[in-house]
């Protein structure tokens, strides 16, 4: 929506968890015009890059937020942020149940596993593979594999993360070199899916994550049954756990 400019609108600042490159700082430059629109500012947002990694830092700054600062802010950030804050990091210092969201978004992501763990779950509700550790790949302790991490847990399993596989290729080779027994993949684009044809022998989808209506419909198509809540214990959605 297009305001009128507006004399009292104060200055706004927005705040974004990453450099200009990062997938938040390609979204700010995208919606700061729209946003200095609606306000009906008289000038453009002032955006102001944070070079953290997950989002901790520009929260706890949009957090403070001192009151001679005389602006008005604005974040844009990962959801690594908050989950840092479900997890207790000592990073945190901030309270985002003070905040107003006014967009969210939520990205596909797929957790890929070893065939062994793709047992019933009649199986693994009786202890037969429960005490076994599930080693997960993971970025950092504390980022967006939390949700496969949690999803293992749920359906039975001891996941236990291996930090520092920062990318889908160390991924998929750690998955192959047998360093890992899970892995979480993020398919936001018709592209993201040509990763599934290079799945290493032995592995298959396990669960996914998405929003009820699947972003990307190559995905839908291709692994139809997760995005329809399949019941099996091969596939399942997250949302059903």
């Amino acid at each position: 929506m297009t305001g009128a400019p507006n004399p009292s609108v104060p200055p706004t600042r927005l705040i974004v968890s990453g450099n200009e490159t990062s997938e938040s700082g390609a979204f700010a430059r995208l919606i700061a015009p729209s946003l200095s629109s609606g306000l009906g500012m008289q000038s453009d947002l002032d955006l102001a890059f944070d070079l953290g990694h997950d989002g901790v830092t520009a929260a706890n700054l949009f957090d403070r937020n001192p009151p001679e600062d005389n602006r008005e802010m604005a974040l844009v950030s990962k959801g690594s942020a908050v989950i840092a804050s479900l997890c207790d990091d000592a990073r945190v210092h901030f309270d985002y149940s003070r905040w107003i969201s006014v967009l969210a978004a939520q990205q596909t992501v797929m957790t890929i596993a070893r065939a062994e763990l793709h047992r019933s779950f009649r199986a693994r509700v009786s202890g037969f593979l429960h005490d076994k550790p599930s080693r997960v790949a993971v970025a950092q302790p504390i980022g967006v594999e939390l949700a496969t991490v949690l999803g293992l847990s749920v359906l039975g399993l001891h996941p236990l993360p291996v930090s520092g596989i920062v990318s889908p290729k160390k991924a998929l080779a750690a998955l192959a070199n047998n360093e890992v027994d899970a892995i979480q993949l993020t398919l936001t684009h018709k592209d993201d899916l040509s990763i599934l044809h290079q799945l290493p022998e032995g592995t298959a989808p396990s669960f996914t994550s998405a929003p009820t209506r699947p972003a990307c419909p190559v995905l839908k198509r291709r692994f139809g049954r997760l995005s329809a809540g399949h019941r099996g214990p091969r596939f399942m959605r997250a949302g059903a756990l």
